[in-house]
């Protein structure tokens, strides 16, 4: 799993036909070989079309979120221009092209940092200086 989410989420891209991700399970524990799920010598074929299905609904429901907050923007006269994807968000190459396609229409920009998940740093960071507590925020 650890491989599946730190490997194969932050590279997954439609453009690709297929992944192969190496499956560290312990030995006896699962066939080396088994061409009926793609696994060949631990290491398991995934089509564009299976791991589509596993990201979409994760996907679709970010997208719904960042579409409320634009139409929200919206009623009280302020119109976005751009939509920051950061943290997880911004590090999944899938999540980023959907969302540039979902708003393109909306905003002038789509886009995330190099290293999208220092943000969840950095907030983390001025959280700890802020001098206030968060009740009074």
């Amino acid at each position: 799993m650890h491989d599946f989410w730190n490997v194969v989420r932050v590279i997954f891209k439609p453009a690709y036909d297929e992944e192969y991700i190496y499956l560290p399970f312990p030995s006896g524990t699962i066939p080396e070989y088994d061409p009926d799920i793609g696994l060949e010598d631990g290491v398991i074929c995934f089509s564009r079309e299976d791991l589509t299905e596993v990201f979409e609904p994760a996907t679709a429901d970010v997208l719904e979120v960042i579409w409320d907050q634009l139409q929200k923007q919206e009623q009280v006269g302020r119109a976005c221009r751009a939509v920051f994807m950061l943290g997880e968000f911004g590090s999944c190459p899938y999540m980023l092209d959907r969302a540039c396609q979902e708003f393109k229409e909306q905003v002038e920009l789509v886009t995330a940092p190099p290293i999208p998940d220092l943000a969840n740093v950095h907030g983390a960071v001025y959280t700890g200086l802020d001098s206030y507590p968060s009740s009074k925020r």
